[in-house]
């Protein structure tokens, strides 16, 4: 318990910033997308928007990837229970 709750408590943290990241991103490809500025080139636009597409579905993952990890480490934390409770009952 000593080393997984601090561990469950830096992955919260890292999941925190990374759902913000993930928030930032995707503003800016809105952004991108809604934005068509008179006498801009469209190719580069289009190639704007598609380069923070693709760091925003990044961050998507990262984030997904990051809950998968928290999830799993979650439920090995509670599978230990009786290990934890049986401790505690002993001191």
């Amino acid at each position: 318990a000593q080393v997984e709750i601090p561990n469950i408590q830096k992955q919260r943290k890292h999941l925190a910033k990374l759902v913000l990241d993930m928030d930032s991103a995707r503003a800016r490809w809105q952004q991108a997308t809604k934005s068509g500025a008179p006498g801009t080139n469209l190719q580069t636009l289009a190639a704007k928007a598609d380069s923070l597409r693709e760091e925003m579905e990044e961050a998507i993952n990262k984030v997904e990837m990051c809950k998968d990890q928290l999830a799993t480490d979650l439920y090995n934390f509670m599978a230990k229970e009786g290990e934890y409770a049986k401790f505690f009952a002993a001191v």
